[in-house]
């Protein structure tokens, strides 16, 4: 989970992994907070799904957008995106 708050910083996705951070804090082993945690997925999945969409574009195309290495899903261990033939 370091990996891909640091990432996401990096990324310029400040505001995403600032609401995963406060989901993961949640996490106490009750049922509880791990509704949370994931409360806090969807939250940024919801409101940042378009910017990481756009750059997984990008990255397909060979390019990258908004500077992030890595989207939030290609980091949750979603399958690269095969390179786009033209």
């Amino acid at each position: 989970m370091d990996g891909l708050l640091t990432r996401l910083d990096a990324g310029g996705h400040a505001e995403a992994a600032a609401e995963l951070r406060r989901g993961f804090s949640c996490l106490n082993g009750l049922t509880d907070g791990w509704a949370l945690f994931l409360e806090s997925i969807e939250k940024v999945e919801a409101e940042h799904a378009a910017r990481f969409a756009g750059e997984r574009a990008a990255r397909a195309r060979g390019g990258a957008a908004g500077g992030s290495p890595r989207g939030v899903w290609t980091a949750l261990n979603e399958p690269a995106a095969a390179p786009v033939r033209t």
